[in-house]
């Protein structure tokens, strides 16, 4: 038997060819799986934002989702809904790890980036936009808000209207415009600007004006940049930007209050009581009544007042008083009179200089105390040519004494004082040559010398 050695090499030979098919076709599905997976790890998203290249992102999808979280924050945040306006586009891209920019950067980069309008309501003052909310609701809340500080608490309300055209109206504006309400109220009450001149007073430097007016000293510095605000001078003037209200508001209010019935006093007389002394016997008791009034205020600042009703709560009860007529003896005569201020004697009564010293001298402290040497009235308080301000006692029975060159006097004339009570204050006025009490005692007009009553 004969081996057919043309029919094997033919079945070899497809045999092999068949092989080498499959071994082809394994590669090139290999090839193209190596060709996909480069290409597919290699893809990415250019983004855009407004027609600008801003990043490269490997997911588009979850950059999606994170943009669209962000925007349902922000609307939770100021209660209504954003317009987004913004034009956000992705074009796919080959691009290598270094090109990529991560999610969290995106997500930084884009909040940056995206303007965000809302559709709100501003409230237009005389024709110039003020400020925005996000409903009508809460601008028209505003408005009454804004009316009820200038009000009287727990008044009615009557009537209360702006002076100034006011208006709310429909707007789209970008989101950073938003005023919360308290805001609002607080801007439209504040937020303007005035130019005031202040003049400058004496012992005024910068600081004491920015406290006295409650503004701080930077902004009396921008506003007087032309001037040396450290070199003040008395009548000066400089300018000061203070907070203005957008509006005027007239109110309307009617309000309940209770007002008090004054009492009136009766004297009665009695000679148990020296003169010029008093004595309670009866304490009034004011009465009471309620009003019911209308009042017209403009931004707070009452305007008038019309009473509509009254009706009495409780009569008043008069006080009594009774007043001394007795006669006050007072024995200076004795000799027992009170030291009239502490200090050392520095001149003494008699001739002086070629000329009479009525009194004596008792060197003191400015603004010490000068008393009563006795008790009595006071016959004179006030200026008296070389006496300078002077006080004058009458203690009865022609006895009088004098007290000079004081620096005030704390009593006035028709006064009745005690011994020892302060009468005025040592100083330096009329003839004097430094601060001292010049005191006198006199009889019948006539001086004597005051060491017979006093001891220094």
């Amino acid at each position: 038997m004969m081996f057919n050695w043309k029919r094997l090499m033919r079945v070899d030979f497809k045999k092999m060819i068949n092989e080498n098919k499959k071994i082809c076709i394994g590669i090139s599905i290999f090839a193209l799986m190596i060709i996909s997976y480069a290409i597919f790890a290699n893809s990415a998203y250019e983004v855009k934002v407004n027609g600008k290249v801003v990043g490269v992102v490997k997911n588009k999808i979850l950059l999606e989702e994170e943009l669209n979280k962000m925007k349902k924050q922000v609307e939770e945040k100021i209660g209504t809904k954003i317009v987004d306006d913004n034009k956000l586009e992705f074009k796919k891209i080959n691009a290598s790890e270094d090109e990529l920019t991560s999610e969290k950067n995106m997500i930084s980069i884009l909040s940056n980036l995206l303007n965000y309008d809302i559709q709100g309501f501003v409230i237009n003052i005389d024709g110039e936009d003020i400020v925005v909310l996000k409903d009508k609701e809460t601008a028209e809340k505003v408005l009454e808000e804004v009316k009820k500080s200038y009000t009287i608490e727990g008044s009615e309300i009557k009537e209360a209207t702006f002076k100034e055209d006011v208006k709310v109206e429909e707007i789209k504006v970008p989101i950073n415009q938003l005023k919360e309400e308290e805001e609002a109220v607080e801007y439209i009450l504040t937020g303007g600007i005035e130019e005031k001149i202040y003049e400058v007073q004496k012992g005024d430097t910068a600081w004491d004006i920015a406290i006295k007016l409650d503004m701080p000293l930077e902004e009396i510095e921008k506003a007087n940049e032309d001037v040396n605000v450290e070199r003040l001078q008395i009548g000066q003037e400089i300018r000061l930007n203070v907070p203005k209200t957008y509006v005027h508001v007239k109110t309307t209010e009617l309000v309940s209050y209770e007002e008090y019935i004054d009492y009136d006093i009766e004297y009665e007389r009695s000679s148990a009581l020296y003169e010029g002394d008093k004595k309670i016997k009866k304490q009034g008791i004011k009465g009471k009544k309620q009003i019911e009034a209308e009042v017209i205020s403009f931004n707070g600042e009452e305007e008038s007042r019309t009473v509509l009703e009254e009706s009495l709560i409780s009569e008043p009860e008069k006080m009594i008083v009774i007043t001394g007529t007795k006669k006050r003896v007072f024995n200076v005569a004795s000799g027992n009179l009170y030291n009239p201020t502490r200090g050392t004697m520095t001149s003494r009564f008699g001739t002086r200089w070629g000329r009479r010293h009525t009194g004596i001298d008792i060197a003191n402290k400015m603004g010490s105390s000068i008393k009563a040497a006795q008790g009595g009235k006071v016959v004179f308080s006030g200026w008296k040519g070389d006496y300078g301000k002077l006080v004058i006692l009458d203690h009865g029975n022609g006895y009088e004494t004098y007290y000079a060159h004081c620096s005030s006097l704390l009593v006035k004339k028709g006064d009745i004082v005690k011994k020892g009570q302060v009468i005025a204050k040592v100083g330096n006025t009329g003839r004097s040559t430094g601060p001292h009490v010049h005191f006198e005692v006199r009889k019948n007009n006539v001086p004597l010398d005051p060491l017979k009553y006093v001891k220094y």
